[in-house]
């Protein structure tokens, strides 16, 4: 029913806050690797490039060093520090440390995160209820655990 699919929704919606951050990141193993490549970038070299030829990072590497939209809570702390304190553009004064070793961070873009329209997951909470044949015996708090995880992931 409509009433079920909207406080579905509305429960799903909450999940959906702060900002994310489209960022990008070269990962070294030594900090003197690190000061340089960061000096190296003050003089102007380009980041993509020197991500794609250095970071240490196998999934952001061939790709300039990019990230995507991540929240800060997808990060590990260190990382997720100094990435919300940097404006569009720019790239962290000092190599940042965490356990994966030395980063250099670049913030492209921020917004806020946007919970996608009703109108948008009405299909996927339609889908869900279709899809769970025990939906009719089914509590509707196991739907709104369920929406919640998926929340979670995108």
């Amino acid at each position: 029913a409509e009433a079920d699919l909207k406080a579905a929704y509305e429960s799903a919606k909450a999940q959906y806050s702060g900002k994310e951050y489209h960022v990008e990141h070269i990962l070294v193993e030594k900090e003197a690797d690190a000061k340089a490549i960061t000096a190296q970038l003050k003089a102007g070299a380009n980041f993509e490039d020197i991500a794609k030829a250095k970071s240490l990072d196998p999934g952001s590497a061939k790709n300039g060093g990019d990230l995507g939209w991540v929240s800060d809570k997808a990060l590990v702390p260190e990382f997720s520090k100094a990435m919300v304190q940097l404006k569009n553009g720019q790239i962290t004064d000092k190599p940042v440390k965490s356990q994966f070793g030395w980063h250099i961070i670049k913030v492209m873009d921020s917004r806020d995160i946007q919970a996608p329209s009703f109108e948008e997951m009405k299909a996927q909470l339609k889908q869900m209820i279709i899809s769970d044949k025990s939906w009719q015996k089914a509590k509707f708090s196991e739907m709104m655990q369920k929406l919640r995880a998926k929340a979670k992931i995108q």
